[in-house]
């Protein structure tokens, strides 16, 4: 499989070295429309359509949500697989259920019966409880903690050591 990642800033640069470190991927490169950003950048973003038939999957890696889906939507609509994304020292159970073009980093534990949505960040050390829903393009940042039986709206970011916890 050869992977190609939308953006090449700090977000993709960390999306490239945990694929590397899945070994999964024969070649990984870059679209960004800062052809300097990264020595393996191949092509601006709304080149996208163009290499469709060199790599097979594709991965939106924007901090920003709405960036996030845009472009995954166009990765989807032009043919892309896009994976899920996990870091070898992830801790996470195997009832997780995970949507596409999701990244889970370094040190994460994601607890059993969790369902994360689409194009979702992870962060490194982040925790999600048993039994939590986190919805699409949601950015669960390092070190913060989605409680058990807790429910995460779309397109939410859970700051940095922040833990979420059920209101009622």
């Amino acid at each position: 499989m050869k992977l190609l990642i939308l953006g090449a800033g700090g977000h993709g640069q960390a999306v490239a070295e945990l694929a590397q470190l899945m070994g999964k991927f024969e070649e990984i490169a870059f679209l960004d429309d800062n052809l300097s950003a990264h020595p393996d950048v191949i092509g601006t973003l709304h080149d996208y359509y163009k290499w469709q038939t060199i790599y097979d999957c594709a991965f939106a890696a924007f901090g920003n949500p709405e960036l996030r889906k845009k472009w995954q939507e166009k990765a989807i609509e032009a043919g892309y697989r896009l994976p899920i994304l996990m870091h070898p020292t992830a801790n996470v159970s195997r009832s997780a259920v995970f949507g596409a073009g999701t990244v889970i980093m370094a040190k994460a534990v994601v607890q059993p019966h969790v369902r994360c949505g689409e194009g979702c960040i992870l962060s490194a050390c982040t925790i999600v409880d048993h039994d939590a829903k986190v919805g699409d393009y949601c950015h669960i940042n390092a070190g913060a903690i989605v409680s058990a039986l807790t429910e995460v709206p779309s397109e939410t970011k859970v700051d940095y050591g922040t833990i979420w916890r059920k209101t009622n």
